[in-house]
């Protein structure tokens, strides 16, 4: 299907994902079965099958991927028909007939308007924890640095834009050390936590759950290097081009959190324990201070040793 789909023309990956759960709502609505597997995260609907089959076909040189400033570009690159059934090929063309020719804030707009995307279903969410602070954090450093340009859908904005009113607060008036920045966040947590707590009610269901797999599937997403950091280049041209040792040290961090929270989500099954819980409160708390000091080199308030030696810190408290 994805090669009937780029036929028409190249696709940004976020577009290409949107109309491919098109064609498969439509699908389902139509005969009960979907070609991919869904979940809705916080940014419209996801599968990370279609990313696996995107791999293999770019692989075999069916695919071809290309950065163009800040999305991966998928184009068609093989001269063998795609041969679909009839009945899928009907659906697919009439969902390509209204939305080729339709803009990203379109597919943005409509997603968003769907009853999947207001509400989300308790039994498609991941395992969580008793923790519901950790919901408005977990994924939080990947969000800031490669996700911000991107439509969250309805119910996380809120939550988002309280975060970002904390992470400005402990940034500006914070130092340097790991303890003395977490000790502001907790400080501007406790501030905003009416706000929170509403926010995190907007949800519906388990906030993190939800937020847990969430995190993992951004985090993955990421890891694979190949998401676009801007001027036509990716996070892999940028760590190796550029051999910034700030920069490796935060892939570090960010290769660190990702592998706990996929072990605390394979460990979970309903309710996490306590164990698991706090954890996640603690590596939460440490994504937001990684961002912090991140953002304070950038602004070249701390030194490249200082920001190494406290991103090095920051791995070893996740990983202990």
């Amino acid at each position: 299907m994805i090669r009937h789909v780029l036929q028409r023309g190249p696709w940004a990956r976020a577009e290409l994902m949107k109309l491919l759960f098109f064609i498969d709502r439509e699908l389902y609505r139509r005969f009960g079965a979907t070609v991919f597997r869904w979940k809705m995260y916080k940014y419209g609907p996801f599968s990370r099958e279609v990313l696996d089959v995107l791999d293999d076909m770019e692989a075999c040189g069916s695919v071809a991927a290309e950065v163009a400033d800040d999305a991966v570009i998928y184009e068609h690159a093989s001269t063998a028909p795609a041969e679909l059934p009839q009945e899928v090929k009907e659906v697919a063309d009439k969902i390509l007939d209204v939305w080729t020719r339709r803009s990203l804030d379109d597919l943005l707009t409509y997603v968003h308007s769907l009853e999947e995307a207001k509400k989300r279903q308790p039994d498609e969410l991941p395992p969580g924890t008793d923790g519901p602070v950790a919901a408005a954090w977990l994924g939080a450093l990947v969000e800031e640095l490669f996700f911000a340009r991107r439509e969250l859908i309805p119910q996380y904005r809120r939550l988002h834009e309280v975060r970002q009113r904390i992470l400005r607060e402990v940034e500006e008036g914070t130092g340097e050390g790991v303890a003395e920045i977490t000790s502001n966040i907790a400080t501007a947590i406790r501030q905003y936590a009416t706000e929170i707590e509403e926010a995190l009610a907007e949800l519906g269901a388990d906030p993190v759950k939800a937020s847990l797999e969430s995190a993992v599937e951004e985090y993955a997403g990421v890891l694979r290097l190949d998401v676009p950091v801007g001027g036509g280049k990716t996070l892999e041209d940028i760590l190796y081009e550029s051999q910034d040792e700030v920069l490796d040290r935060l892939h570090e961090v960010m290769m660190a959190l990702f592998m706990e929270y996929v072990e605390i989500n394979e460990a979970c099954g309903g309710v996490c324990p306590p164990e698991a819980a706090q954890k996640l409160e603690k590596l939460a708390t440490l994504e937001l201070a990684t961002y912090i000091i991140y953002r304070l080199h950038q602004k070249q308030k701390i030194d490249k040793k200082t920001a190494v030696a406290t991103l090095n810190k920051i791995t070893d408290e996740i990983l202990s």
